[in-house]
């Protein structure tokens, strides 16, 4: 009887074994096309990219519990969405909105002697410019303003046709780096979509409490000298001090996709401009404006009757330097984030009548 529980045992154990085989990827072992194992590490972000010394021709698009080949953490059902471009993954926690702890690798299609570049998350080699402009009209070498944004991915509409974008623009914020993809559609429009920020767990309440680990969100009434925090030390980060703890974000979870005045080179038109036609930007919205209170001290003016502006008293980022007897203001909410806000000043609505 024992002997055909462990017999029994050992065929589950060989049936899961192929099962797990079969839900692997299938490479053509072609060169470039061989069956490699990636290495992406834990992450503090619910979103990681890690660059190669090779490109990758193909991975998994879902990764499950079986198709991970790490040994730690093999019962927990974590899931996650893969995208390869070229010698760049980039896996996004799909079960929830959440970091992972595991050292994860999955299997691949690729070169052999493939390596992680040092350090992971920037390329191993400097990116070498797009194919240049040939200096002809419409493919003239010019400087696209998109600036900074509350969404990870916008469009971004210009006064003459762009004719083409390199396809990853990478900006570094000290030792961490906002990546970005850039196409232009047919309408010959630019989107711009934000593949990963240089936000982290101690910056970013989101990232913060998606730890989960004893974390909650300080909040000191400014966004940028509120924190992470942890009673236990934990993670890395303090006890909160002269501040709320919060177990859930609210203006923080608002903060904008990016914060940086994102600006690259593109081949178009000389002169071409953006069209800020119902675009936000720090001069028109008071989330903007008030996050870039770490470099320039921004404000948000409010003025009964007239039209509120981002308000700098060094007139610094070409922001005006006087609030014309408004009233200037440290926080945002929803009435000051609208583009008029005739019938409220400091979030309080007054009678127009």
């Amino acid at each position: 009887m024992i002997h055909l529980k462990i017999s029994t045992l050992l065929s589950i154990v060989i049936i899961s074994t192929l099962l797990a085989t079969v839900t692997g990827i299938t490479c053509s072992g072609a060169a470039g096309d061989s069956k490699i194992e990636l290495q992406i590490g834990s992450s503090e972000s619910v979103t990681k990219s890690i660059y190669f010394n090779k490109s990758i021709s193909s991975c998994p698009s879902d990764v499950r519990k079986e198709d991970r080949t790490n040994t730690d953490f093999r019962t927990v059902e974590d899931t996650f969405k893969v995208n390869v471009v070229d010698d760049r993954v980039t896996v996004t926690r799909s079960d929830k909105a959440s970091t992972w702890g595991m050292n994860l690798k999955f299997e691949c299609c690729g070169y052999t002697d493939t390596e992680a570049c040092q350090p992971p998350h920037r390329p191993c080699v400097p990116r070498a410019p797009f194919t240049p402009c040939t200096g002809e009209e419409g493919d003239e070498d010019i400087e696209l303003e998109i600036g900074s944004s509350s969404s990870s991915e916008i469009v971004a509409k210009f006064s003459k046709p762009i004719t083409r974008c390199p396809r990853e623009v990478i900006k570094w914020t000290k030792t961490k780096a906002d990546i970005f993809e850039v196409t232009v559609d047919k309408s010959k429009n630019v989107i711009v979509k934000q593949v990963q920020n240089s936000k982290s767990a101690s910056n970013s309440c989101s990232k913060c409490l998606a730890q989960r680990n004893f974390n909650r969100w300080c909040e000191t009434g400014d966004p940028f000298k509120s924190y992470c925090s942890n009673s236990f030390g934990r993670n890395g980060h303090t006890q909160c001090y002269g501040g709320k703890e919060l177990w859930n974000c609210n203006k923080a979870s608002k903060e904008p996709a990016w914060t940086i005045d994102l600006k690259f080179r593109c081949c178009g038109y000389k002169g071409t401009k953006r069209i800020l036609e119902n675009v936000k930007s720090p001069s028109n919205d008071c989330l903007l404006c008030i996050s870039q209170r770490d470099r320039f001290k921004n404000q948000w003016c409010a003025i009964p009757g007239k039209k509120p502006y981002c308000y700098n008293f060094w007139g610094y980022d070409g922001h005006p330097s006087d609030c014309d007897m408004g009233k200037t203001l440290d926080e945002c909410n929803s009435c000051m984030s609208k583009s008029s806000c005739k019938t409220c000043v400091g979030g309080v609505s007054i009678s127009t009548a």
